[in-house]
């Protein structure tokens, strides 16, 4: 187990090392918000989050998450069968397209159901950074992990869908999710009603109520035009927007904090 906790945590290290040196170029070429300092407020705390997300991953597989995903693709049910039959028909790239199109619109639902009131003190962690880059993707509640794995891997396991399409749909999404939280002035004029970029997604993050709960996608715009959250004015956000007031920048804080949030507002309702 230590052996694959050190390959793991090695493997993350020179993904993330490539990662800073290309988002950190773009993000100084063409930045949202040129004044935003490159050594931030949270990000050590961010960089932490890398490293107790691949822990934390590594754990909830070997205490069950693993099994009970090899019980629910093991389902003789004739449903699964032909779900899994129509799967291994298909080729690689088409296998692929599909698992990241499912993943984006059961991650659409998924980021609403974080928005929900119960849920939102989960959510409110990675809402935190008052300054949104690349590596503010990484600020993810363990709740909210656990919520991300059931609402991507289940359908997929449950379509049949081999464990190398799997591997690269969950690359690709994390890769997209990284790219549009950049400090990045990109602009898809049109093509915004189709794909999310960075622009699109950063006014998802403004503290400004009319705003936070939407553009919900992670990849394709289009779930929120279609279910009605699409907005997008023709400007970036503005400096100082982002963050949640009075919320904890440390991790033990912000790890057990939604727990007494979530627990309040159960008993005021």
């Amino acid at each position: 187990m230590l052996r694959s906790l050190f390959d793991a945590l090695l493997t993350v290290t020179e993904i993330d090392v490539c990662a800073a040196l290309v988002f950190m170029w773009f993000e100084r070429t063409r930045p949202s918000i040129p004044e935003q300092r490159r050594i931030r407020r949270g990000m050590w705390l961010d960089v932490g989050y890398v490293y107790f997300a691949t822990v934390f991953g590594l754990f909830t597989t070997l205490l069950g998450f693993g099994k009970a995903m090899d019980a629910i693709g093991a389902s003789q049910s004739t449903f699964v069968l032909k779900l899994h039959a129509g799967t291994a028909a298909l080729p690689f790239v088409a296998q692929l397209a599909v698992a990241v199109v499912l993943t984006d619109f059961t991650g659409y639902w998924k980021h609403r159901v974080m928005h929900t009131s119960f849920m939102w003190p989960f959510h409110a962690v990675h809402h935190s950074s008052e300054e949104v880059d690349w590596l503010s993707n990484e600020r993810v509640h363990p709740i909210e992990m656990l919520m991300t794995s059931i609402f991507f891997i289940v359908p997929l396991v449950l379509l049949g869908m081999p464990g190398v399409v799997i591997a690269w749909a969950t690359q690709i999404r994390r890769f997209h999710s990284v790219y549009e939280h950049a400090n990045l002035r990109i602009d898809y004029g049109r093509g915004h009603y189709v794909f999310v970029s960075p622009t699109f997604h950063r006014w998802h993050h403004s503290t400004d109520p009319d705003w936070v709960d939407t553009n919900f996608a992670n990849i394709f715009a289009a779930f929120d035009w279609i279910f009605g959250t699409f907005k997008l004015p023709s400007r970036a956000p503005a400096k100082d927007t982002f963050g949640v007031p009075d919320f904890p920048r440390d991790f033990l804080g912000q790890t057990f904090r939604p727990f007494r949030d979530a627990a309040q507002r159960v008993l005021r309702t």
